[in-house]
């Protein structure tokens, strides 16, 4: 088994008794990774309506580091909110405009959040407490997936 495998059945292991927890607050929204082709879930998170969560890496053109945060509204959806980086050059290339220096603010609603990244060895998703290096999880060069869903059922 690789050490990914390994991170795999340990995160299950963990969200399996953070499920309580979330059941008792009344909610059922997970976000869940997955790779496109071939289509394969590679975790389930739960999540809280209204708490946000971020994806960091480093850019690979310009080698700044960059986080984008992100929120699950319930009734409205899941949305991009905000995306700080020190690099000018990072803002140019997303076409962003900082309203204050290192952060853009956005309200841009999103259907999935698709990665695509030829290194995903500095990317790392924070959610509910977690943080989740990606790398290992899908292969350089392919994209990674996050869909919310509000069905435990669609988590293996």
């Amino acid at each position: 088994m690789s050490a990914a495998h390994f991170v795999y059945i340990g995160l299950w292991l963990l969200l399996l008794s953070a499920g309580p927890v979330n059941a008792a607050a009344g909610m059922d929204v997970w976000l869940v990774l997955s790779t496109e082709k071939p289509d394969k879930t590679i975790a389930c998170v739960p999540l809280q309506a209204g708490e946000s969560f971020h994806i960091d890496y480093m850019n690979s053109i310009y080698q700044e580091p960059v986080r984008e945060s992100f929120v699950y509204e319930e009734g409205e959806g899941l949305f991009i909110l905000q995306v700080e980086t020190p690099s000018v050059g990072v803002f140019e290339y997303l076409g962003l405009i900082p309203e204050e220096p290192g952060k853009a603010r956005l309200r841009l609603k999103l259907e999935e959040i698709r990665l695509l990244s030829s290194d995903y060895r500095t990317h790392k998703l924070k959610v509910s407490g977690l943080s989740l290096r990606l790398r290992g999880f899908g292969r350089d060069g392919l994209p990674l997936i996050l869909r919310v869903l509000t069905d435990r059922r669609t988590c293996p």
